[in-house]
């Protein structure tokens, strides 16, 4: 069953992941206080194929395609979809 710490979103611009870090802290989820946290750098970007938000840490992780191969990959709005549901369970 997919919930938001098991699944990961493709993340495409900062925007995005600001605005993902913005709900992940209003919704009081664990956010990793690495300092590289939800930086998406220009640096790496050409480095590695994937970008992903990793929801078990609740933070940006560089990492190629075979390293997610075990991982539930969902659009943002199926994530937001199952933090719904997260929030009905609590």
């Amino acid at each position: 069953m997919k919930t938001i710490f098991n699944t990961c979103v493709k993340v495409e611009s900062q925007e995005q992941a600001d605005i993902l870090k913005h709900i992940c802290v209003e919704n009081n989820l664990p956010v990793s206080n690495n300092k590289n946290s939800f930086v998406l750098s220009k640096r790496y970007k050409n480095l590695f194929h994937f970008e992903a938000f990793l929801f078990e840490s609740f933070s940006i992780g560089w990492y190629l395609v075979k390293d997610l191969k075990d991982k539930n990959i969902v659009l943002e709005s199926e994530w937001l979809e199952l933090l719904k549901h997260h929030q009905c369970t609590e």
